[in-house]
């Protein structure tokens, strides 16, 4: 079966246990900006993510149908720098990209079955 949409398109990715961190990082601010991006350091196509995860998971590699539309992905071709969230409250990111933060997930995931 093929992935649907641009396998080109990039990924804007973090760790759920690195989304609370910040989430919570930004609630412990008296006067918090308006705004902070979270994404972990590297942003992956969405090829480079799914061949890590076939690999991960020892699955044959994806192969994708660019002339499927990929409804949830239309228009989300974009990078994201997470230098603020970082800088402003000197975080740091225990899974800093995804590929430390796939490898993790899948771990995780394999000890529930």
């Amino acid at each position: 079966m093929a992935l649907p949409g641009n396998y080109l398109s990039w990924l804007n990715l973090v760790h759920v246990d690195d989304a609370a961190r910040a989430v919570l990082a930004v609630e412990g601010q008296t006067q918090p900006a308006p705004l902070y991006l979270i994404a972990d350091d590297l942003s992956p196509t969405r090829k480079e993510y799914y061949t890590r995860l076939a690999k991960l998971v020892e699955a044959p590699p994806p192969h994708f149908d660019e002339d499927a539309p990929a409804e949830r992905t239309q228009g989300m071709n974009k990078r994201c720098r997470n230098n603020f969230l970082k800088e402003s409250l000197d975080f740091q990111f225990l899974y800093p990209d995804y590929i430390t933060g796939l490898k993790d997930a899948v771990e995780r995931s394999e000890g529930l079955s």
